[in-house]
């Protein structure tokens, strides 16, 4: 499985409420998709996916954070490699 189809799977599973379908390019964050919790939860996966502690503090997670396309960016920033 991709690491797209391992985040949207996850997305899903944290019962986000959804109005529509689900693209790379949906806004999650500034639309309000993700609430407070499914934040947490994103956080532990992409920790998960880096191998590491994020520090927010460090960077915006309302930019870095707002799409599927910028989630996984920021992980192949983080990791060093490119996303298959």
């Amino acid at each position: 499985m991709s690491l797209r189809n391992e985040l949207v799977a996850a997305l899903r599973s944290w019962d986000i409420k959804l109005g529509h379908e689900l693209d790379d390019h949906t806004s999650l964050i500034k639309s309000g998709i993700l609430d407070s919790l499914a934040l947490l939860k994103l956080a532990l996966w992409i920790e998960q996916q880096t191998g590491g502690k994020l520090d927010p503090a460090t960077f915006e997670l309302s930019k870095e954070w707002d799409s599927i396309t910028k989630i996984l960016d920021f992980i192949e920033r983080r990791n060093g490699n490119r996303i298959a």
